[in-house]
């Protein structure tokens, strides 16, 4: 349990800004991700108890793989798969958030190391292309969502008891919007560090372009790029049509996915109600900058 408030204190503290409103999002999102665990607790049990520990372990990847240069995140991520690999047969013990997996994991009687081991590898594919500094076009970055967004649901259908396949199943029939949402949502912040997936629509090898997305600070600096708020708006107009049916498709097919309508209910509750608030602020920013431009 310490390990998970930990990481929440650390999400919390990371989307923090000046200001009474930042501070309040910051001690709502605390808040329900707390009547989450809770609640999730007393549903599922030790299951949901997992699945926050494996989120708390991504982020803090996540975090990492983000923070350092594109060689340092690849070599890293090299490092944590090495030890993924490792634990098949043996466990060391020296990565304290995968030991914890495994154990809880254990007490449930599952095993998560191919997943974990598969959304890894993943995060590598795009710290690759980051590496190359080539603009990725939009089905490339609908492929690598898409793949990224199976994987994650797939960890929470199989802890959950649900069917993994079919999880997979509907998921993919999306486009990846899920994970496409959180890169519209953190785009400025990754651009700072370098790890914006260069967008290929737009650019046409205009190397200008490029620079001027790297040097942007804030969503005031990205919509005076040229051709930025066209490819923006082209993004957030294709997520809404996803997330106008995923909810349908979801409820027509969480029988084949879990066995429990409440099961369904806290995945959606605790995981796709979370990004669809996302969407809701990325649409508002689209709105904001057309009143000004």
């Amino acid at each position: 349990m310490r390990y998970i408030l930990q990481g929440l204190m650390t999400a919390a503290w990371r989307n923090h800004h000046p200001g009474w409103r930042s501070f309040c999002r910051c001690v709502s999102y605390a808040i329900t991700y707390l009547l989450q665990l809770c609640i999730g607790y007393l549903i599922q049990g030790r299951g949901v108890l997992l699945l926050f520990v494996v989120e708390t372990w991504l982020r803090e990847i996540d975090d990492r793989v983000d923070a350092g240069n594109h060689r340092n995140a690849y070599e890293y991520l090299n490092t944590k798969l090495a030890v993924i690999d490792r634990s098949f047969t043996q466990r060391d013990g020296k990565d304290k958030g995968l030991e914890m997996i495994l154990r809880q994991a254990q007490s449930i009687g599952v095993t998560l190391l191919p997943e974990l081991r598969a959304i890894l590898e993943l995060m590598r594919r795009e710290v690759v292309w980051r590496m190359r500094g080539l603009p990725i076009s939009r089905a490339d970055r609908r492929h690598l969502a898409a793949s990224q967004d199976a994987a994650v649901l797939s960890v929470c259908a199989k802890v959950l008891r649900g069917n993994t396949q079919a999880c997979q199943e509907v998921i993919s029939n999306f486009g990846g919007i899920l994970t496409r949402t959180d890169w519209l949502h953190d785009l400025p912040e990754d651009l700072r560090h370098d790890c914006f997936l260069l967008p290929a629509e737009f650019i046409q090898d205009n190397e200008r372009t490029v620079e001027k997305l790297r040097e942007a600070t804030n969503w005031g600096s990205l919509w005076k790029i040229p051709g930025f708020y066209r490819w923006y708006r082209a993004e957030v107009d294709d997520l809404e049509k996803g997330w106008g049916s995923l909810h349908s498709v979801l409820g027509n097919h969480c029988g084949d996915i879990f066995p429990k309508k409440v099961t369904g209910w806290l995945v959606h509750w605790a995981l796709i109600s979370e990004l669809q608030s996302e969407f809701q602020l990325v649409k508002l920013r689209m709105k904001t900058a057309y009143s000004v431009l």
